[in-house]
């Protein structure tokens, strides 16, 4: 009965297509194949341009997503479908392409259309983290296929290219199926997958699996040593994977520095430099020691009508100055000094006259540099002057020829006076002290107590100094036992003495009392 009917259908189908159609049409057989949800674009006729529109029907279903539409360039006309196919499946239809609006068919189109779906690929595993010695497995999961597939499965190596699994550079067996079986190993894999019955190819996104070792360490031992300036290292080392872990041991041990020596001496110009060595890694130090000595200069001397010279004695060195004729020629510059209360600095100043004229000196006073110079007081017009007042001084030389005259002022000197400081006690290590109270000063005056007991007993004693008290600060609870422990002590002897005498007095009473001797008479 099944024949039978088909058998009528087709014919009945001939039928209609040698009436409808002219002797002359084409027909075509097409088959085409898609992927699901991707863009899709097949011609499946052309022909001569008409001046009209060609027309076409469909029959059959066309698969979802997809339109019959046509394109001409003016020469040819152009029938093609194209779309975004949304099912899976197979899908027939059939198109007749008539030539304008009349019933001239031009081509007859069978179409079978298979979507596939593009195969989409997920990794998963029974164990993302592996300890040294398990055994875990991926598993790729399929979607979209046909079910069909051939299965590539690929590991990332150190420079992270993928190398296919099974390669002689992996001992891993060559997979050919969805599961890949693991041992031992913290890398990335991938797969890919191929649909035998479309050749589409899918491939997911990679997995990485984790190493990861329940370390079974050995004991710690020095890696590296302490030095002066580095910790000490120590390792200890994995027995199931050869991991090496770290930790800082004992601390670095700091130099062991010598002592102090000179390594350049203070020049005229340069300071002193001091160096000291470690005794155990030969590091060295350095430091700043003494400054610079300053030039000696020696007297000077006519270098030429119009100018000085003199040269330190110590680093010969040369300075050379101009004299300008008239204006007094400073030789020595003053210094200042510093003193004590009560105590003087001298002020010296040495100038030769430039050609002729005699010379007259006025020492001024200044409070502070750039402050308002006046005359010094006492006898300030010589080329010495001495002041126990402290402040800033400069020398005003005058040279006097007939009514003409010239003046030169020196370079300033500074007068300290030390203000000092009260006696600071320091029982600890035995020092008394005190310092300059001008904070630029830098003076300190320290001695041992025992000196300064025999320096200054006075002040000594004004601090609780003198032995007693000294003995009484440092031994208050050992005086204070011994206090008590005297007079504990002659508390008993006291009150022994009263129970001797009471206890004599107790024995005598319970005695009789001798009679005296009769005195015998003279006869």
């Amino acid at each position: 009965m099944k024949l039978r009917s088909g058998f009528l259908i087709g014919l009945f189908a001939i039928l209609v297509s040698l009436i409808v159609a002219p002797s002359a049409f084409a027909d075509k057989h097409l088959q085409f194949y898609s992927v699901l949800d991707e863009p899709f674009y097949m011609q499946l006729g052309d022909a001569y341009a008409t001046q009209q529109s060609n027309t076409f029907f469909i029959g059959g279903q066309l698969p979802p997503g997809c339109t019959i539409s046509q394109y001409s360039d003016g020469h040819k006309d152009y029938i093609y479908l194209d779309g975004t196919t949304t099912e899976r499946g197979t899908f027939i239809f059939e198109l007749y392409w008539y030539e304008g609006n009349t019933s001239k068919l031009m081509e007859y189109f069978y179409v079978v259309v298979t979507v596939y779906g593009k195969p989409s690929v997920t990794i998963d595993a029974d164990s993302w983290d592996l300890d040294v010695g398990q055994v875990a497995k991926l598993y790729a999961t399929v979607e979209k296929g046909s079910g069909h597939y051939a299965y590539t499965w690929y590991v990332q190596d150190g420079n992270h290219q993928w190398q296919e699994v099974g390669s002689d550079l992996y001992y891993l067996p060559y997979p050919t199926s969805g599961t890949l079986t693991l041992a031992d190993d913290g890398r990335t894999f991938k797969v890919e997958v191929e649909d035998l019955d479309t050749g589409f190819w899918g491939e997911s996104a990679p997995a990485q699996i984790t190493l990861t070792c329940q370390h079974s360490y050995s004991a710690w031992k020095v890696d590296v040593p302490a030095t002066c300036t580095d910790d000490e290292v120590l390792v200890r080392t994995c027995s199931k994977c050869g991991r090496n872990d770290y930790q800082v041991g004992a601390v670095a041990k700091g130099h062991t520095w010598g002592t102090w020596s000179t390594e350049r001496a203070a020049t005229c110009s340069e300071s002193e430099v001091l160096v000291r060595t470690c005794n155990v890694c030969g590091a060295t130090d350095h430091k700043m020691g003494a400054g610079p000595t300053g030039h000696t200069w020696g007297e000077w001397s006519a270098a030429g009508a119009d100018k000085m010279t003199h040269a330190c004695t110590q680093c010969g060195f040369t300075e050379i100055a101009d004299i300008v004729a008239g204006i007094p020629f400073i030789k020595t510059q003053p210094t200042g000094g510093s003193v004590f209360s009560g105590m003087t600095v001298p002020l010296t100043v040495e100038a030769t006259a430039s050609g002729l004229g005699d010379l007259t000196y006025q020492w001024m006073f200044l409070d502070s540099p750039g402050g308002k110079a006046e005359p010094a007081p006492g006898n300030s017009t010589g080329a010495s002057y001495e002041t126990g007042t402290p402040g800033y001084y400069f020398v005003r030389i005058t040279q006097t020829a007939g009514s003409a005259s010239s003046s030169v002022d020196s370079a300033l000197a500074y007068v300290h006076v030390h203000v000092l400081s009260a006696w600071v006690v320091d029982e600890a290590a035995g020092v008394v002290t005190r310092e300059c109270t001008d904070p630029n000063c830098g003076l300190v005056e320290s001695y041992t107590i025992e000196q300064f007991r025999a320096t200054y007993p006075g002040e000594a004693k004004a601090l609780g100094l003198s032995g007693f008290a000294r003995f009484y600060r440092n031994n208050t609870v050992l005086f204070w036992c011994l206090a008590i422990g005297g007079v504990l002590i002659i508390a008993a002897a006291v009150v022994l003495v009263i129970l001797l005498i009471d206890y004599r007095k107790q024995r005598d009473g319970g005695r009789p009392k001798a009679k005296p001797a009769a005195k015998h008479a003279r006869k």
